[in-house]
């Protein structure tokens, strides 16, 4: 029987599950990371043009912190072979220079199609590219993720400093060609990412393809014009009171208000080797 290994984790609690590789004692190296992308680490700009990325309504957004924290990493096949499942996965500011190695495993030689992570709050939380503090802070709140950060918007600078508490699973995560899961190759080396998608927060539909990031109804939520945007505040802005096309919630009638809104945004943060989707749950 081969055993799944695992290396340089030793702020994690972990949980191995041992695999009985079906090609004998065949197995690759894996590494597993996370990154935020630019539009977390450095900003998320003004669309340049009709077709540029980047907000349609002359705002740009800079975060100083975004904070993930991410409760358990499972990689297996679909035939129902665990290679690894471990948690805490710990807590990582995304803001911070990337990609951040998760961790390094050895699996058997073969295709993981079924991999995928958990984003909750954690009261056993450990900390990944973080300071202890950072965490406890974190599990105070109650949160999975804090994003703080700035907006200027039509040449007025924005503060905001939001966490939530929302869990969502992800799971049968695929590139952006369709590939499921991960090709761990005999006697080689290959990688994946947990890649976060910190401009989701500001898309005006949930679901559409053709969605724009927009910041009008954040700015316009400021109601005591202290230039603070806060999630009271959001709570207080009726998405039909928002205009026509805009806010989409994708048929749920529970969200009603600006804040619920961005909550269930936080709901599709993941995304996997870059532009690649995975099957998303909310617990």
């Amino acid at each position: 029987m081969m055993t799944t290994r695992l290396r340089n984790l030793s702020t994690f609690a972990v949980v191995m599950t041992a695999f009985a590789s079906a090609c004998g004692d065949s197995d690759g190296d894996l590494t597993v990371t996370t990154y935020g992308e630019d539009f977390i680490e450095l900003r998320i700009p003004a669309a340049s043009g009709p077709d540029g990325e980047g907000f349609v309504d002359n705002t740009e957004v800079t975060y100083s912190t975004f904070l993930v924290s991410f409760a358990d990493l499972r990689i297996a096949n679909r035939g129902g072979d665990v290679g690894a499942s471990f948690g805490p996965v710990g807590v990582w500011d995304l803001q911070k220079s990337g990609p951040h190695v998760i961790t390094e495993l050895t699996l058997g030689a073969e295709t993981w199609d079924d991999v995928g992570i958990t984003i909750q709050p954690n009261a056993s939380a450990v900390a990944g590219n973080v300071s202890d503090a950072e965490v406890a802070d974190l599990v105070s709140r109650g949160a999975s993720v804090r994003a703080v950060g700035t907006a200027v918007h039509e040449g007025t600078t924005y503060s905001f400093d939001w966490s939530f508490t929302t869990a969502t699973q992800y799971r049968n995560c695929v590139d952006g060609d369709g590939n499921a899961g991960v090709v761990v190759p005999d006697g080689g080396q290959v990688s994946m990412e947990i890649t976060v998608h910190g401009d989701h927060l500001f898309f005006d539909d949930l679901q559409a393809e053709d969605s724009n990031l927009r910041f009008a109804a954040f700015a316009a939520a400021d109601t005591d014009a202290d230039q603070v945007i806060t999630l009271e505040e959001l709570a207080g802005v009726d998405l039909t009171d928002l205009p026509t096309g805009q806010y989409g919630t994708g048929g749920d009638s529970s969200l009603t208000n600006l804040r619920q809104y961005v909550e269930a945004q936080t709901n599709s943060l993941i995304h996997f080797n870059g532009e690649g989707d995975c099957q998303q749950q909310r617990l």
